[in-house]
């Protein structure tokens, strides 16, 4: 069942990713390659079961988009954000609603819950302050997120 859930995580975002992509040019500079944070699944605990609500985020790199995302296996909202990124700040706009934020941001490699890495957050009025993420579970393209889609479901 965790598998399911990760499963449609990870292709709600590469969705998400694919359908902004398309409507805008890629940005070469939104990927520095020396931290951990973009370019990856972020969630603030596993599920244990179907009607369990947790919370994603994610920033996908080339395109400066990200998801705050909250879902169980049968639900779930998500809201995609434009961002600029300055070292440890992320200056978020909500396009639908016109909201701004900026974030601070703080990603780093843990050992806890299992997994590899651990996001803290303040300042968003959305998703968790708290985040993991496991060392596979980076979605550079499409391509990528369908390959980690692959082998999460087998």
């Amino acid at each position: 069942m965790k598998k399911l859930v990760v499963v449609m995580v990870v292709a709600v975002i590469g969705v998400v990713g694919w359908r902004m992509h398309s409507h805008r040019a890629l940005d070469a500079g939104a990927q520095d390659g020396r931290d951990v944070l973009a370019g990856r699944v972020w969630l603030d605990r596993m599920p244990t079961n179907d009607r369990d609500s947790f919370n994603v985020f994610a920033l996908l790199p080339n395109n400066k988009i990200g998801v705050f995302q909250t879902r169980s296996v049968w639900r779930g909202v998500y809201e995609a954000f434009r961002y600029q990124r300055s070292g440890g700040q992320l200056d978020a706009t909500f396009p639908q609603s016109g909201d701004t934020e900026q974030l601070t941001i703080k990603a780093r490699r843990c050992n806890e819950r299992g997994m590899d890495f651990c996001l803290d957050i303040t300042g968003n009025s959305r998703g968790a302050h708290r985040y993991y993420s496991r060392k596979d579970w980076v979605i550079k393209s499409l391509a990528d997120e369908q390959a980690l889609v692959d082998q999460l479901a087998n």
